[in-house]
């Protein structure tokens, strides 16, 4: 190991520089462990597009029409960001995943109604 200030190499264990007296850092060097629990960078947009979509699903049900269709797209936004954080093992929000559930399939449950309704 190197130290980060002089540039003189010093044992693995020192806990400081033998030549310039610098401390040495124990998150100087990032693990496997610690790359794999960074929380996503979309985290807080992911809880909001999905309450965003929730909300826009419900107002299908409160008479205005064809708004559903924006909570469906935000609910499949928030599920294509949640899987991406998935593969990157990155931690993603599970109240955006939960709710962007929640808005895409009452999204599709207020389709089904509207073409139900007329027959």
């Amino acid at each position: 190991m190197y130290c980060k200030m002089c540039g003189r190499e010093m044992d693995d264990d020192a806990k400081f520089c033998p030549s310039c007296g610098e401390p040495v850092e124990d998150d100087m060097f990032e693990t496997e462990e610690s790359s794999e629990t960074k929380k996503s960078r979309d985290y807080n947009l992911e809880t909001l597009l999905g309450v965003l979509a929730i909300v826009f699903s419900l107002m299908n049900y409160l008479g205005v029409f064809f708004v559903h269709l924006i909570g469906i797209a935000l609910g499949s936004i928030v599920l294509n960001l949640v899987n991406r954080d998935k593969k990157e093992k990155k931690i993603f929000s599970q109240i955006g995943y939960v709710t962007g559930i929640i808005g895409l399939l009452l999204g599709i449950v207020a389709i089904v109604i509207g073409i139900s309704t007329q027959f």
